[in-house]
């Protein structure tokens, strides 16, 4: 199976575990918001301070070098066992639940503002981490080809390159917005 076949025919069901991970990310989210108040609205002031503030270039990378790291490692490792399809699956609800209550917790705090952070802050790095996953999901399932040095290189590459272009333009993505949306 190639990759573009790979890709067609798992699309679906990588969406919907995804999906699943979002809607459940919210509905936490929801469930509990009366019992974290405090701790949402210190998470709001802790937000609206990074956004404005700069950062160091070095301390965001290694800090993202650092996370992404533990999970691509876990990730490689999980990806020599027999279970790969179902941690895969678990992989992507967990990043989906991730995805959804960050999301939500932007748009209740912040209203439509912070749906424009959400993606801001998603935006220069998730071009390449979500090729790399999906390149190296397919190393890893499609037992006719070996797992090959070039597909493992190539996903830590990119963990390494999402991590620097997170660095580099992340910041500047949210300051961007914050001078066309008059915060």
């Amino acid at each position: 199976m190639t990759l573009l076949e790979f890709i067609k025919d798992r699309r679906r069901k990588a969406i919907l575990f995804f999906l699943a991970g979002l809607f459940s990310g919210g509905i936490l989210y929801f469930l509990c918001k009366e019992a974290a108040k405090d701790s949402y609205e210190y998470l709001t002031e802790n937000v609206m301070i990074w956004m404005q503030e700069e950062q160091d270039t070095l301390s965001v990378f290694l800090y993202q070098l650092c996370n992404r790291g533990k999970v691509a490692l876990v990730m490689f490792l999980a990806g020599c066992t027999k279970w790969r399809q179902w941690i895969f699956r678990g992989f992507l609800v967990w990043q989906g639940a991730k995805t959804g209550f960050l999301l939500f917790f932007l748009w209740m705090s912040m209203g439509a503002r912070g749906i424009l952070c959400w993606m801001a802050m998603g935006f220069p790095q998730i071009f390449l981490l979500v090729p790399a996953y999906v390149i190296f999901f397919y190393g890893c399932l499609e037992r006719k080809r070996k797992f090959t040095k070039v597909i493992t290189g190539f996903f830590f590459f990119a963990i390494l390159l999402s991590c620097v272009a997170e660095a580099v333009f992340g910041q500047k993505m949210i300051q961007l917005l914050q001078t066309f949306t008059f915060w």
